[in-house]
């Protein structure tokens, strides 16, 4: 019971480790096998100075994905390569290109016809 109780307060979201201001390496928050989120160091944990880099895990097809992505390979294929989740490619591939996540946007207008 004291164990659950344990694990209870190591994980609540006030207590997660989240980036440290002014630490230069990247992480991502993903959710991997086994369904729980945890965030991911992107880069080697060697390139991340000092003991910042105890705020994320290091995975190394996260790792491999990431170098994937910035050498231009797409999702699909990077979660198929590296057997990762196809939701946690996407967002290692946006991460690596810097482009926006797709969002709904609202509803397109039929453009007016001109008027004379």
């Amino acid at each position: 019971m004291r164990f659950l109780q344990r694990l209870a307060k190591l994980t609540a979201p006030s207590v997660r480790r989240l980036s440290p201001a002014g630490c230069a390496c990247p992480s991502l928050p993903l959710t991997l096998f086994d369904g729980t989120p945890r965030t991911y160091l992107l880069d080697d944990p060697a390139a991340c100075p000092g003991p910042h880099a105890r705020h994320a895990a290091y995975h190394p097809r996260v790792h491999l994905a990431y170098l994937l992505a910035r050498q231009g390979r797409e999702a699909s294929w990077l979660a198929q390569f590296t057997d990762l989740p196809l939701a946690a490619a996407h967002r290692i591939n946006r991460a690596a290109t810097g482009t926006p996540p797709n969002r709904p946007s609202s509803p397109a207008r039929a453009p007016r016809p001109a008027r004379r």
